[in-house]
């Protein structure tokens, strides 16, 4: 049976956050809710241990505190930062009161997420809106190898859809940073596509620094498998690579 921590609207502390993740007192917070909304104040910066799981519904908001002090909310600070693994975060809205706050878009404040050399993190059903963040998320310092292999088929159209799967998939986020990852020997390096044109609006940006390999025996040839970079929907996205090292891949770039 998992413990929860249920947390009323208010402002978060990092103590109840402390009490939470593997071999603490709960694995659990749940945003509790009543009436039309609940909000929950973000005043400072919160770090999250290996094992925890955030769950609210369509009716709690995580919201920054207006004006955030850019003493404390540095650049590539995030809301929520993590190491480790198994981290689930599900069902809540992020605020981050664009209007309210004294820093531009895309000078790397405000993210909701900061993930370093974390893994099996599932985000699922989480709006972000109204955030001067440089990204909403950030991947960072990771090892992703041996993901997503696809054996070969003699069929394409199978293999095609089998594609799908890479080290890295994006889907329904606005700005993604991808920085300093390895990632080798995976079906594709970084899959950009697809359900990500339907969940959100316009202007996708996606800046890619790092090193992509993948080691293309296990591959079909035929099919877009063994690419460091899959966009499978090329004109809706902005795919900003810079600094990368490419090699071993059955293509560098598929897509753009």
């Amino acid at each position: 049976m998992t413990n929860v921590l249920t947390l009323t609207p208010g402002t978060f502390l990092q103590s109840s956050f402390d009490k939470v993740g593997d071999g603490r007192k709960y694995e659990k917070i749940e945003l509790k809710t009543t009436g039309t909304k609940a909000t929950f104040t973000a005043k400072t910066p919160i770090k999250l241990h290996p094992g925890t799981t955030i769950s609210g519904d369509e009716k709690a908001i995580i919201q920054l505190i207006p004006y955030a002090s850019t003493c404390l909310w540095k650049p590539q600070v995030p809301v929520f930062s993590f190491s480790g693994e198994n981290y689930l975060f599900e069902g809540f809205t992020f605020d981050g009161l664009a209007d309210k706050q004294n820093v531009l878009h895309g000078k790397g404040y405000h993210n909701l997420f900061g993930g370093n050399k974390a893994s099996k993190v599932r985000i699922r059903n989480v709006k972000i809106q109204n955030s001067n963040g440089d990204a909403g998320l950030t991947i960072k310092g990771n090892t992703i190898t041996n993901c997503g292999q696809m054996p070969v088929f003699e069929d394409k159209e199978t293999a095609d859809r089998l594609s799908a799967v890479a080290g890295i998939c994006l889907d329904g986020w606005t700005e993604v940073d991808i920085q300093e990852n390895i990632l080798d020997g995976n079906c594709n390096g970084i899959r950009i596509g697809t359900y990500i044109t339907t969940s959100a609006r316009s202007g996708y940006v996606v800046r890619l620094t790092g090193e992509i390999k993948n080691t293309v025996a296990p591959f079909n040839r035929d099919a877009y498998a063994g690419y460091a970079i899959a966009v499978t929907v090329p004109d809706k996205f902005n795919v900003i690579s810079e600094g990368n090292t490419f090699s071993g891949n059955l293509k560098d770039v598929f897509g753009t």
